[in-house]
């Protein structure tokens, strides 16, 4: 018997996808078609991890502590909402929570924050791993993928998006709406606007928004629990 069918019968060569002899090619693995699986390593960049895989097929990767939302708010927690005069419904923000939510305020946070994404031992992602993968992507990321709301914004540019080479999307304005007290953090829904402003081609890593201390608010939220590509 030739030595190549020996190995596939011992189970050498014929196991692609384990920690030994990982899959080399993203394009590759997501040919095989399957979902619901955990069980199968990917190398790229230099870096290999385990990878979870949706049930539509999507790579999924997720955040330590399962913190998918994040809350931004200025002027303090207490009076961001409506021109300042309250907090925003705790009904508008829970409706849209995933896991477990971040509250972090404007005049603090106004450098990137990192969305630390695991592979599904929970090991961190090198970026090194996704710019690789980026250039092997298909059709992106997962149709409802996040949610944006936004509340009585007055300082333009404070959106940006950091992708995994170190490219940014934005600074991106997103419009006022001061025009009566409002206390609903969704009295902007910019879901539509950030499905343009991030690039299917390109692996979402970090952000940051720079509203500083105008009183207003944000909410973003991962609605798969993790960032699901293809």
């Amino acid at each position: 018997m030739p030595m190549q069918q020996m190995l596939v019968g011992m189970g050498g060569e014929g196991e692609k996808g384990t920690q030994e002899n990982p899959y080399t090619s993203w394009t590759e693995l997501r040919s095989q078609g399957l979902t619901n699986d955990s069980s199968k390593y990917l190398s790229l960049g230099g870096y290999t991890y385990r990878i979870a895989i949706d049930d539509s097929g999507y790579a999924k990767f997720t955040i330590p502590g399962n913190y998918y939302t994040r809350y931004y708010y200025g002027n303090g927690i207490n009076t961001c909402c409506g021109s300042a005069q309250a907090a925003c419904t705790s009904s508008s923000i829970n409706n849209h929570t995933v896991g477990n939510r971040r509250e972090w305020a404007t005049e603090t946070y106004t450098g990137y924050n990192d969305w630390e994404w695991q592979d599904a031992d929970g090991t961190t992602i090198n970026n090194a791993f996704f710019n690789v993968m980026a250039g092997q992507l298909n059709t992106g990321y997962r149709s409802n993928q996040w949610w944006l709301g936004h509340n009585d914004l007055e300082t333009g540019n404070v959106f940006e998006i950091k992708y995994s080479d170190g490219t940014i999307s934005g600074p991106h304005t997103i419009s006022d709406n001061s025009s009566g007290p409002d206390y609903n953090i969704m009295s902007h829904d910019y879901t539509s606007q950030l499905n343009s402003w991030v690039g299917n081609s390109k692996i979402w890593t970090s952000m940051k928004t720079n509203g500083g201390g105008d009183p207003a608010a944000m909410i973003i939220t991962w609605r798969h629990s993790g960032m699901a590509i293809k």
